[in-house]
């Protein structure tokens, strides 16, 4: 998996949850952590890649890229 790609996340408060994988914490090698921009929530989803199913590789570009796939 890798930044910009669609996902499926299932989170705790909220169900499952559809949106771009825009960053990954592997600062962390026992608590790695990818944060997920929601396309129906206002805040960033923290989450466990466990909890993390790839939609598709291919669907977008990073929405904090400068406007065009690069």
């Amino acid at each position: 998996m890798k930044v910009g790609n669609l996902v499926k996340v299932k989170t705790k408060q909220y169900g499952e949850k559809f949106g771009l994988i825009v960053g990954i914490d592997d600062g962390s090698k026992r608590y790695p952590v990818w944060r997920i921009r929601p396309f129906d929530h206002p805040h960033d989803i923290h989450a466990d890649p466990k909890n993390v199913t790839v939609i598709s590789e291919t669907a977008l570009c990073s929405p904090l890229g400068r406007g065009g796939c690069q």
